[in-house]
């Protein structure tokens, strides 16, 4: 006859309970910090690289332009336009430079 008792599963590693989500593996705190730290840097160097290229926002401090804006609203102006500006600028200003100090010593 066969044996009424049951049969124990066999015993599994902790690190395959833990992937199937049975049991929650206990990690080292200073790895559970360094993780946020490296996430918490990553967000920085996103944001800095957007915010440098791409998009800055102004506030309007004065009331020079009334008609229009008024003090205390905000611009998003495209940075990345402004570069190419200056880029494309600047061999004149340097000719203009090299122009003025010519001028000195003539």
């Amino acid at each position: 006859m066969a044996s009424t008792k049951k049969r124990s599963a066999p015993a599994k590693s902790s690190s395959v309970a833990a992937a199937r989500g049975k049991v929650k593996a206990k990690r080292a705190l200073p790895s559970t910090l360094w993780e946020n730290v490296k996430s918490i840097a990553g967000a920085l160097v996103i944001f800095l690289f957007i915010r440098t290229f791409f998009v800055e926002a102004f506030r309007i401090p004065s009331g020079s332009m009334i008609p229009t804006l008024l003090v205390g609203d905000w611009l998003f102006v495209s940075v990345m336009i402004l570069l190419l500006i200056a880029i494309a600028a600047l061999p004149f200003v340097l000719i203009g430079l090299l122009v003025a100090s010519l001028r000195r010593f003539l």
